[in-house]
């Protein structure tokens, strides 16, 4: 009986000791509940911003083609351009879109402007219109902007830009004057040969050379002319050497080739054509018997006359010397 009783009070001793500790024990878990609830507030506030940011709806162009593969200067083409809202859950409002061109080389055929209620979320839209390449424009790749503007479902004015790349061609024009030999070459003549080549378009020619084929007519090979700005001329200067067995009608030709801003070639074969004579060689004159006897008698006589001369000559000067001579010993005598 004594032992059921110090059980008994043993239990009730635990008992009280456990029940204040735990008591404490769940006052502290509470605590911390409500600590990791503000916690947990804060946290909630940070993803909520995080998620406020990565709902922002964003434009960019998806996409952009010409139809066709180049703009000439003064055509025109259609351009389609693809626009993509990449949020998955917010719609994109009061879409105003533009397309400009810094050198304003390519303009829009009526208004470079756009205007769309909305794009859902997830969703494109393609704006097809017609743009222009100016006249004067230069030949080469010009950057194109396309500016988006818009709103969100609460309001939030954004701005995105997107570049396109639109390539220029200008026509190539070479004009030239008409290439032509001597009409008569003689057989071992050096003839000099020029050829004009003028750039009447407005983009640069590259490359200009001048390859000759004429049977009998050699040169000393292809003529570089190479490059001719827009507005400028240039001469191909070569000369030809006529074969000494080349006699008759000669037909061959010049070929023109030369290269565009984008490396295009261009070629153009020109006829040339001349008659090749036999070269004469001058033969020197046969005298006859008569003119021969003719003409030593002639000698004869001039050699007859000039000895007469002579002679008249010596007489006459020692006649003065002995004159001479004989006024000084008078001179002397007085």
């Amino acid at each position: 009986m004594k032992r059921l009783f110090n059980y008994f009070i043993t239990i009730l001793l635990i008992v009280a000791f456990a029940v204040p500790t735990a008591l404490a024990g769940g006052s502290a878990v509470n605590d911390s509940a409500v600590n990791g609830t503000g916690s947990s507030s804060s946290t909630d506030s940070a993803g909520a911003a995080s998620s406020a940011v990565a709902s922002q709806p964003k434009l960019m162009v998806y996409t952009y083609s010409l139809d066709t593969e180049y703009l000439s200067a003064g055509s025109t083409g259609t351009l389609s351009v693809s626009v993509y809202n990449t949020n998955d859950t917010r719609q994109i409002r009061n879409l105003k879109m533009s397309f400009s061109v810094e050198d304003h080389e390519i303009v829009p055929v009526e208004m470079g402007t756009k205007y769309l209620k909305r794009i859902k979320a997830n969703g494109w839209y393609e704006w097809k219109f017609d743009i222009m390449a100016l006249e004067t424009a230069t030949s080469g790749v010009h950057p194109a902007t396309i500016t988006m503007e818009y709103e969100d479902s609460d309001g939030n004015a954004y701005t995105a830009t997107d570049t396109l790349i639109i390539t220029i061609r200008q026509s190539v024009m070479l004009s030239y004057d008409e290439p032509a030999l001597d009409a008569r070459l003689t057989q071992g003549d050096t003839p000099t040969f020029s050829m004009n080549l003028m750039n009447t378009g407005k983009s640069t020619i590259y490359n200009a050379l001048l390859t000759f084929d004429i049977p009998g007519i050699s040169n000393g090979g292809s003529v570089l002319v190479g490059t001719i700005e827009a507005g400028e001329s240039k001469t191909g200067t070569t000369n030809f050497r006529v074969d000494s067995d080349t006699l008759g009608k000669v037909e061959g030709k010049v070929t023109l080739t030369y290269e565009d801003d984008f490396g295009k070639n261009y070629t153009k074969e020109l006829p040339l054509s001349t008659t090749v004579e036999e070269k004469v060689v001058a033969q020197a004159p046969v005298e006859t018997q008569e003119e021969s006897k003719l003409e030593t008698k002639q000698i004869a006589m001039i050699a007859a006359v000039s000895g007469v001369v002579l002679l008249v000559l010596i007489f006459l000067i020692v006649r003065a010397v002995r004159k001479k001579r004989e006024q000084e010993e008078d001179e002397k005598r007085l």
